[in-house]
């Protein structure tokens, strides 16, 4: 992975840098002077060897003829200056017969032609060379059963050589017939340099276009994605904030019910302690009156009996109140785990949202039956009812404006798995309002006072903190039905 970095790297270095192009440009302008000159030379070896070939070519017809001559009778000619011209042709073509034993004296040979025919002896059968500016080929004349007939005299065996021919043709012929190929060669070589470099420079110049276009899309969508992040993050503070204001609502409104239901209660009793001591300053003054009856006396201590009696039950009820006021908000504030008993912590959501149902026809029901007592989080499960609660006030029944009644039935799902159904009878909700339920901010009463975060803390302490399920289910004029389940301790300090 790190070579294929490194060379995503080196390559993009390279498509951004023009300099680094004349590079590449170096080794095709290489490569295709390589080929110049290997084509060149080629040209120039192929007619060497069109050269040889058509010296050979003339020798056999050469050494043709003569055998043709020889196997009818020999052709006699005189020794004279017009014989010894016989074999040259005129034009650029000159052929010249020549030996070491010459029985014509215009056959002597020259010196190159003397060391060519020892190198016959030697063994060689055709020698070519360049001289200068004309090309020379010369081959061997072996002696064979025709040559005999002339030449036995001069002491000749079958296979002996008895000289050789050369032909000669100058070699600005020869140049002049490859000329053209060098010219195509060369302007093929240049045009595939332009068309190359044309096509390189115009694909490397697009691509680093690109690329750049490309990096500048990359940096402009990076600071999106930071600007976005950056927002992203300020929604997520925000909403956490709002979620706290809106938990600490929650508290508030469960602060001022719990007041308000404490305020009958202490009320009632501080009236009775007010009535008690009427009754006891009344009994003293009975007691200091010279006469006084039994039957006086008796409705006076009945009086204070019943005072006190009045005042005990109304502050016992408060202390209950004080008492379920304190594990509600110590729950919901502190977040720890603690023993509790389910049927109670019902009772104390219903006693902490008594102020807003007990002036509506709306009946609130626990279905709770024998369970053992329970370690966890019973903060986040208050937190779930007493919205659930809220939500279905002032939803389902219209700020308690319909009749109906919510059923909280829990029980064990399993050894360690506690499952609680909340189910009211209000008006329900629609497909589109069921299937956004639980998104952040969705209220179906937005201008009248709905957060739309009741329903999203739920499922957030549901799924988050409970670490358990949800599922609601909901038509209109069919009320809700919400499923949960979550596992949960047993407490440990029952037996």
């Amino acid at each position: 992975m790190k070579a294929e970095s490194i060379n995503a790297s080196l390559r993009e270095r390279f498509i951004k840098t023009p300099l680094w192009w004349a590079g590449l440009l170096m080794v095709f302008a290489a490569a295709i002077a390589t080929s110049y000159f290997w084509n060149a030379a080629s040209i120039d070896r192929h007619a060497h060897q069109m050269a040889e070939l058509r010296a050979r070519l003339v020798f056999n017809m050469i050494q043709t003829t003569r055998s043709w001559i020889a196997g009818h009778g020999g052709v006699f000619a005189p020794d004279s200056p017009e014989l010894t011209n016989l074999l040259v042709r005129e034009g650029e073509l000159h052929i010249r017969l020549s030996s070491l034993k010459p029985i014509n004296p215009a056959n002597v040979p020259n010196a190159w032609e003397a060391a060519v025919l020892h190198r016959f002896e030697s063994g060689a059968r055709e020698v070519v060379e360049q001289d200068g500016a004309v090309f020379r080929y010369m081959a061997a004349l072996v002696v064979t059963e025709t040559c005999m007939q002339c030449h036995a005299q001069q002491g000749y065996q079958l296979g002996d050589i008895r000289g050789g021919i050369q032909i000669s043709q100058p070699a600005e012929r020869v140049f002049a017939m490859v000329a053209q190929q060098h010219r195509t060669n060369l302007i093929v070589h240049v045009t595939a340099f332009v068309v190359i470099m044309l096509l390189l420079g115009t694909s490397l110049t697009t691509i680093r276009k690109h690329v750049l276009q490309l990096e500048r899309e990359r940096d402009q969508r990076r600071k999106t994605a930071e600007l976005l992040a950056d927002k992203v993050a300020e929604l997520e503070a925000a909403q956490n904030e709002l979620v706290q204001s809106e938990k600490m609502a929650s508290l508030g409104r469960m602060v001022a019910g719990f007041a308000h239901e404490v305020n009958t209660p202490v009320g009632v009793a501080v009236g009775a302690v007010s009535h008690t001591l009427e009754s006891l300053a009344q009994t003293e003054n009975l007691l200091d009156q010279e006469e006084v009856t039994e039957a006086e006396l008796r409705a006076g201590f009945a009086t204070l009996r019943e005072a006190s009696s009045l005042a005990l039950s109304n502050l016992q009820r408060a202390a209950d109140m004080v008492a379920s006021f304190k594990r509600t908000s110590v729950d919901q504030t502190s977040g720890q785990e603690r023993d509790f008993a389910m049927a109670e912590l019902i009772d104390d959501v219903f006693r902490g949202m008594h102020n807003h149902f007990k002036r509506t026809a709306i009946e609130l029901v626990s279905d709770c039956p024998q369970m053992p007592m329970l370690h966890g989080l019973a903060g986040a499960l208050e937190q779930v009812l007493n919205n659930l609660l809220m939500n279905s006030y002032l939803h389902a029944f219209e700020e308690g404006a319909r009749a109906g009644s919510i059923r909280i039935v829990a029980r064990m799902a399993a050894a360690d798995q506690l499952a609680i159904d909340y189910i009211d009878s209000g008006v329900g909700m629609d497909a589109d309002t069921l299937a956004r339920l639980f998104e952040p901010f969705f209220t179906t009463r937005r201008g009248k006072g709905g957060s739309g975060l009741g329903m999203y803390i739920v499922y957030n302490l549901v799924t988050q903190v409970l670490c358990g399920s949800l599922q609601c289910e909901s038509q209109p004029g069919q009320g809700l039905h919400c499923h949960i389940q979550f596992p949960i301790k047993r407490s440990s300090s029952v037996g």
